[in-house]
């Protein structure tokens, strides 16, 4: 009997494209997995430090923020796409010819674009008139250099300087770092709210009062920088009109120097005299009015008083 034997199949051999292509690919997942930006899972060291920090006993502790969502985009994007925080200002000096119509203008021009005098100091004459004041504006920022403009034509510009610092790498850390400590106060609190241990409860009063204090200051920092980056400062001196310089004396020597001194002297002495038979003149009149009727009176009553002289008979001749 005859056998009939089924024929062996072939090993199919890989062609030369197959064997390039899965190479590729398995050297694509080595790269993949040795990349440092690949998606490996994150350390939890950095979350478990303050976790095993501020765990308490008997309390589970509160579970890290992610630190990708926790981190503000401020650290991670460059400084260039936030707009630009710039602390402006300027001082100018500025002779009008009234300077309190040039204070009026300058507190105009400020509350015109919702800017606020900070402070003022004006000095005035015996009527009352102003000829010095000190003004200190502050305005948005976005209004700046139109204000200056304004102010410089109050009347004639005497001196100006005006200055920008950029803050904004120290704005977006500020930002960064009250939003951080906002967020470790908020876990610190549900902590001390799950501790029952009194140790625990004293040692997370005392990290919630310092971090407390931490966030005021930082928060007293943003504070600061948004009111100097939205508002710029403008510090204007206001001046009345200089008086005109006096024409300098020539010196004169001979003959006309003499002439002109000794014609003055004399108009000096003349108006002495003058001034003197002025103050004496009224006390003459006086004199005149009262001592001429009484030295008639005296003369005549002398009269009186001198004897008659007896007259003498002639002798006769006997």
């Amino acid at each position: 009997m005859t056998s009939r034997l089924s024929p062996t199949p072939r090993t199919a051999r890989p062609s030369p494209t197959h064997v390039l292509a899965a190479l590729g690919v398995v050297v694509a997942l080595g790269l993949t997995a040795c990349s440092p930006g690949g998606d490996a899972a994150p350390s939890g060291g950095v979350q478990a430090v303050e976790s095993r920090d501020l765990a308490v006993g008997g309390a589970p502790a509160a579970p890290a923020p992610d630190l990708a969502k926790s981190r503000s985009a401020a650290t991670i994007l460059p400084a260039a796409v936030f707009d630009r925080q710039v602390i402006s200002r300027a001082s100018l000096t500025v002779r009008a010819d009234d300077v309190g119509q040039a204070l009026l203008a300058a507190e105009s021009a400020a509350t015109g674009v919702g800017g606020f005098v900070a402070n003022e100091r004006t000095q005035a004459d015996k009527t009352g008139t102003p000829q010095t004041s000190t003004i200190e504006l502050r305005v948005p920022t976005r209004t700046f250099d139109d204000i200056l403009g304004e102010l410089s034509r109050l009347g004639k510009l005497e001196s100006s300087n005006r200055s920008s610092d950029d803050v904004t790498s120290q704005v977006i850390d500020v930002n960064s770092r009250v939003r951080s400590a906002r967020e470790s106060l908020a876990r610190i609190r549900l902590l001390l709210g799950r501790a029952q241990d009194l140790g625990d409860v004293i040692r997370l009063e005392s990290e919630l009062s310092s971090r407390q204090s931490d966030l005021e200051s930082l928060e007293a920092r943003q504070a600061y920088f948004a009111d100097q980056t939205s508002l710029a400062t403008i510090t204007l001196t206001l001046l009345s009109p200089a008086a005109p310089a006096a024409k300098p004396t020539e010196d004169k020597d001979g003959f006309l120097a003499g002439l002109t001194s000794g014609w003055h002297a004399l108009g000096a002495a003349a108006t002495a005299v003058a001034t003197v038979t002025g103050a004496v003149l009224p006390f003459l009149v006086l004199v005149m009015l009262l001592g001429i009727p009484l030295a008639l009176v005296i003369r005549a009553a002398r009269r009186r008083r001198q004897p008659v002289p007896a007259e003498t008979t002639p002798a006769t001749g006997g």
